[in-house]
């Protein structure tokens, strides 16, 4: 790759490659924009009935759509999204790693926050706490 660099870009010198260089040129960054949340979300509501507010279609009929619209590119834009992703995969070569790390990693603070308040039930049991806390070190979120 970086001999097609030099060769590209006529460079003859030696030069180091830096992390950041490298991070720029591998970088794989997948977002969902605006207008796609928009239509995603067109794609998971229904109208209420009378003056009810819009409702989110149930399961069976997000699978029928899902498997009989043939206009169904919301929904291939967003499994795009996770096309080959792996929580193993290089973060300086795919963004959607560290994201993936920084909302698991706040969402476990989120639950400790909901764990913290007191109510008459528990809103998450001790032992489904630990299992998480256990997971996220194993993968070095926490």
């Amino acid at each position: 790759m970086i001999e097609t660099i030099r060769t590209e870009l006529s460079i003859d010198a030696e030069f180091e490659v830096s992390d950041e260089l490298m991070k720029l040129i591998f970088t794989r960054e997948y977002w969902i924009y605006r207008d796609w949340q928009d239509g995603i979300g067109e794609f998971m509501t229904k109208s209420g009935q009378n003056d009810e507010m819009d409702q989110i279609i149930g399961f069976k009929e997000f699978e029928d759509a899902y498997h009989n619209n043939d206009d169904n590119r919301w929904i291939l834009r967003t499994t795009e999204l996770f096309d080959g992703f792996s929580m193993s995969n290089n973060p300086l070569h795919d963004f959607r790693v560290d994201q993936i790390r920084l909302i698991l990693k706040e969402s476990f603070y989120f639950l400790q926050s909901l764990k913290n308040i007191k109510t008459r039930g528990k809103v998450i049991s001790d032992e489904a706490m630990k299992d998480i806390h256990d997971e996220l070190i194993e993968l070095n979120i926490i």
